[in-house]
């Protein structure tokens, strides 16, 4: 049996479905010891390497609605703003900006949930002192683009979290 992983699918923006997949592939290799998997996904990625020039198109034009949608939100981020309103922000301006929705689910966490991989509650109100982690991306015509962004939510980073963003920031340069 071939297998992929659903983080290749529209189905991983909704559900764990990761765990869920598996999940299955273990009850039936438990059930059914004479089949054997092989995952395809290492094919998958040799062929997401190359872009056509229509392809790069389209993801310059997703990371466009991306970073539109960030710069909307980091001028309304405030405090007592839950995590909540800042997604709506930005699925809004995702989809007023071209794009057809989020590509996977947003991550927008403030204070212990900008730590949290793959927080999705997005359900806590802001406070002054905190950051807030966003790691979106919009969906245009199947091509996602993929960015993250640390912000302070009153506007100003403490001296610890400067430190902090800068020690990132040299990293990833």
């Amino acid at each position: 049996i071939l297998t992929i992983s659903v983080v290749h699918t529209r189905d991983a923006m909704h559900s764990d479905t990761l765990t869920r997949g598996r999940a299955f592939v273990a009850h039936v290799a438990e059930h059914h010891p004479e089949v054997t998997f092989r995952s395809i996904d290492p094919l998958l990625d040799s062929m997401r390497v190359s872009k056509s020039e229509a392809e790069i198109a389209l993801l310059r034009e997703a990371i466009h609605v991306t970073v539109d949608a960030l710069e909307t939100a980091m001028r309304v981020i405030e405090p007592g703003m839950n995590e909540s309103a800042v997604d709506a922000v930005i699925d809004y301006t995702f989809r007023i900006g071209g794009g057809d929705g989020p590509g996977f689910g947003s991550i927008v966490g403030r204070g212990p949930n900008s730590t949290s991989y793959h927080y999705r509650a997005n359900d806590r109100a802001m406070q002054g002192n905190d950051v807030v982690v966003m790691d979106v991306g919009a969906i245009v015509d199947d091509y996602t683009a993929d960015v993250t962004r640390t912000v302070p939510v009153d506007g100003t980073f403490s001296a610890e979290q400067r430190a902090i963003y800068e020690i990132v920031l040299a990293a990833q340069q």
